[in-house]
């Protein structure tokens, strides 16, 4: 229960900072406030797939319910568009930081810095993939 939440809270503190930070241009901004609509689509999910998954009415707790097989859809459509959002997290700065009015060597370094979040998308990536397989 906790898990799209707290997944959810930590992809807006990214959103928010981007938003401070390259908020001046335009098309960021709704591109930021799409990211976030789709990070709480994640998040209503996560407690659709719990009750999904709660023992029937009047069972004890821990007997298994029959619908909670068919709600893998959930998973996977969490997972894809945590994986989107990552990506847009890490893909958006890019051009902006590639942009700005600074020495090259310099704009190289802030690019390399962000070009760590790289390693990020594949770990998230290779855990979509996991979980679907």
């Amino acid at each position: 229960m906790l898990l799209g939440p707290a997944v959810y809270m930590g992809k807006i503190c990214m959103l928010t900072l981007y938003r401070r930070l390259f908020g001046h241009i335009p098309y960021v901004n709704w591109s930021l406030v799409a990211a976030a609509i789709l990070g709480l689509a994640v998040l209503v999910m996560t407690p659709l797939d719990a009750v999904a998954c709660s023992p029937p009415r009047g069972a004890p707790w821990g007997t298994p319910n029959p619908n909670c097989p068919k709600t893998y859809k959930y998973g996977i459509a969490q997972g894809t568009a945590n994986l989107l959002i990552d990506i847009f997290i890490f893909v958006l700065p890019i051009p902006i930081v590639y942009n700005l009015n600074m020495p090259k060597k310099k704009r190289l370094g802030v690019l390399v810095i962000f070009m760590f979040g790289i390693l990020y998308v594949i770990s998230r990536l290779l855990e979509v993939i996991a979980n679907k397989f």
